[in-house]
């Protein structure tokens, strides 16, 4: 098997070629961003009808409902352990770090017109 057609060298290659125009050309990399942006939508926009097909499909193929209900309770208590667990880590390391301790917020209104005068759209923005 050649190596050029292995997709892990490809992706590889990718990473370095990205990281070299980032260290070396940044004001080249800047131009392609929208390529950065449009393979981020894109996979924002196929991964959930794959996870949905996937469980869709996995559901549709199991033929004794004794063992569909003991993986969905599994499936269940999994999701609320895990999630429990995420939410005890995230509140402990808020409490150890603190983040917005000492933050004066200002009560003065702030006039936005400045900002919204610059504001402008392009092909990319709207792609």
């Amino acid at each position: 098997m050649k190596l050029h057609h292995n997709l892990s060298f490809r992706v590889i290659v990718a990473l370095v070629l990205g990281v070299a125009v980032g260290a070396y050309a940044p004001d080249w990399g800047v131009h392609f961003k929208i390529l950065g942006d449009l393979f981020i939508r894109l996979v924002k926009m196929l991964i959930p009808p794959i996870v949905f097909l996937s469980i869709a499909t996995g559901i549709g193929h199991m033929t004794d409902m004794k063992k569909l209900g003991k993986i969905g309770l599994k499936s269940l208590l999994y999701f609320e352990v895990v999630s429990t667990i995420a939410l005890a880590v995230g509140m402990a390391v808020a409490y150890w770090v603190r983040p917005g301790d000492g933050f004066q917020a200002s009560t003065t209104a702030v006039d936005i017109s400045k900002y919204t005068a610059d504001a402008h759209h392009s092909f990319a923005d709207f792609v």
